[in-house]
């Protein structure tokens, strides 16, 4: 997306957007001492390792490492690009953004998605709660014993039995049938015309977490009809089904103070427990439950209650979506309806007290699964409770804490009297026969990834000029941009480089609001943790950072020897002269020699403080 945001801009909605507030919309934090502290949303964690602080306007995770200021940490929440944070932020606060270009069709098709939305979601409410024709959805509600006034902020809407309301209602609005399209709001006809896709349908907006409609949903009113029961909005540019989860906007300061979340299947179900009071539930909208939803719920509490239909089918679909919240780390409860209710039956015919006592009494998954398995018949022979134990074992597998992994395992030998020792190795042996599929697995490790030598050598030199301006002239009398090959770490050394030239220090908390990369954001705000602790260089890591520069004035010599030696073979397999490359050679290693005596160990431990010194 081609769109440059006057520098000033920038800083007023910077401001205007304190880190603590805008985090805050996505996770829980609390306060100790002068920082704020949460579950990092970028990794699965169980201990707060993931700080804010209000003072610089960072934040900082201890233990993925991610860092840096609001607009990064919004880029790496909702995967969008800087110029959209900041718009998106600047909306948030309230100041007005003129584009430098005007050429960004990309940031203007989201938002004119946006307002479209924003205009069929007035339609469809206006259509449910004034127009004649919207009495059939107030009757379907009225018999749901759903009332408009406590479901609100829900929005929700009445589609009429037209093929062109919204299009009509839209050309009054001056909005055109192209957006409608690119909004998922309209179907293209054969003849090259469209119509509206939801007709006489109860109409549920989706919400993003900042508010915005990004879809809807729509039920058919008609239950004789042979067109599907649900109809949602297509994938668009704002609107992706595996990573929106119904209600989340409306529900999540409830799901904060509980530390809980109680899942729900459909719209009404939802709805139904929200009006009786119910507050922290939130619904996966008749699909399965994704990955990305998981790692949603996990932002705002660590305990998730499944509440799923009684029948075996939705019985299957909570063990599925249990098995995809363990995995996030979070502990997962799964809550078991009488037969023949749903959580919208049963919260009307029993009342809001009776579902608290169900979420009280959920069991584990583990328990859960192993009632649903019995009554199964899944135990009534040796084959078949064979079966039932390694479908045990997967739910126990994908746990990714260890600690609580193993009591789990000895929990379930203990209900299924087997040797506990027996599960938990078989559950290591699941472990280590996952594969990886697009994210860590839950058998891997959550360290750092292996790095080289010379990467490591450059991040070292990063973090200690970031820790100590002082060094940063002398690193640069022995080294160039160029030889910093990371393309994360480059663009930061060379702004320290350009500090140099214009006379001026070194600023890492203006680094951290200058770049818009997230990884370079991140490496600053690491290396001002660092200083914070200790901001001057101890003798170990002196020597480590002289031999770090020796690293880096190694690897270009250490490269072309790599290259002369294949020239040699090259010239010996063909029967030519060899000599000129032998020359090179000896120049090189020569060079290599020199390195070697400039930045021995020697010389620095002699207390020279440098080398040549």
């Amino acid at each position: 997306m081609a769109v440059r945001i006057p520098d000033d801009k920038i800083n007023e909605v910077r401001a205007a957007s304190d880190i603590v507030e805008v985090v805050s919309a996505y996770l829980t934090l609390k306060k100790r001492g002068q920082n704020y502290f949460g579950l990092c949303p970028f990794h699965t964690e169980k201990t707060p390792s993931f700080s804010v602080n209000p003072q610089r306007q960072i934040f900082r995770c201890f233990g993925c490492g991610a860092g840096g200021n609001v607009f990064t940490f919004l880029m790496r929440m909702e995967n969008i690009t800087f110029p959209e944070a900041v718009l998106r932020l600047a909306q948030r606060a309230g100041i007005a953004i003129t584009l430098d270009r005007l050429d960004e069709r990309e940031a203007r098709e989201r938002e004119a998605i946006y307002a479209a939305n924003r205009m069929a979601a007035e339609y469809f409410y206006r259509n449910l709660t004034a127009a004649a024709e919207g009495a059939a959805a107030r009757a379907y509600l009225e018999a749901r014993h759903l009332q408009l006034e406590p479901l609100g902020k829900f929005g929700l809407g009445y589609a009429l039995d037209r093929w062109d309301g919204l299009i009509n209602h839209a050309a009054a609005k001056k909005v055109s049938v192209e957006v409608l399209h690119l909004a998922g709001l309209v179907v293209p006809r054969s003849d090259g015309g469209y119509y509206d896709r939801f007709r006489h349908r109860l109409m549920f907006p989706f919400f993003d977490l900042m508010g915005k409609i990004v879809g809807f949903g729509g039920r058919r009113l008609r239950e004789d009809e042979s067109s599907a029961k649900y109809v949602n909005s297509p994938e668009t540019m704002v609107y992706k089904k595996g990573a929106t989860l119904y209600g989340l906007y409306q529900s999540k300061e409830y799901i904060r103070q509980a530390d809980t979340a109680i899942l729900v299947e459909g719209y009404i179900d939802l709805l139904s427990l929200f009006q009786r009071g119910i507050r922290n539930v939130v619904a996966s909208s008749g699909t399965a439950l994704t990955v990305e939803q998981a790692t949603l719920l996990r932002r705002y509490c660590q305990q998730v209650v499944v509440l799923y239909d009684a029948d075996s089918a939705g019985s299957s679909a909570a063990i599925r979506g249990a098995d995809i919240l363990v995995a996030q780390g979070l502990d997962v409860r799964v809550a078991r309806l009488p037969a023949g209710h749903d959580p919208d039956s049963f919260v009307n015919e029993q009342g809001e007290e009776a579902v608290k006592a169900l979420v009280a009494q959920a069991k584990s998954l583990v328990e859960f699964k192993i009632d649903a398995l019995r009554q199964a018949g899944f135990f009534a022979t040796p084959e078949k409770k064979a079966r039932a134990v390694h479908a045990v074992i997967e739910s126990v597998a994908v746990i990714p804490d260890e600690i609580k992994r193993n009591l789990v395992a000895q929990q379930v030998g203990q209900i299924l009297g087997m040797d506990e020792r027996v599960v938990v190795a078989a559950v290591n042996r699941v472990r280590r026969g996952e594969r990886w599929d697009g994210r860590r697995p839950p058998g891997e490790a959550a360290g750092a990834p292996a790095v080289s030598r010379t990467e490591a050598a450059e991040k070292n030199l990063v973090e200690v000029m970031v820790r100590d301006p002082a060094v940063i002239s002398k690193i640069r009398e022995h080294l160039g941009v160029e030889d910093f090959r990371h393309p994360t770490l480059r663009p930061l050394v060379a702004e320290m480089w350009q500090a140099i030239d214009q006379g001026r220090a070194f600023d890492p908390t203006a680094s951290v609001n200058f770049h818009t990369d997230p990884e370079v954001a991140s490496v600053v705000v690491a290396a001002m943790e660092r200083r914070d602790e200790q901001q001057s260089l101890s003798e170990v890591e002196k020597r480590v950072m002289w031999d770090s520069i020796a690293t880096l004035k190694r690897r270009p010599l250490e490269e072309e020897l790599q290259a002369v030696r294949a020239q040699i073979k090259e010239l010996e397999a063909k029967g030519q002269s060899t000599a000129g490359a032998i020359a090179r050679y000896k120049e090189v290693a020569d060079a290599l020699k020199q390195v070697d005596a400039l930045f021995g160990q020697a010389e620095l431990q002699r207390g020279r403080g440098e080398p040549g010194a």
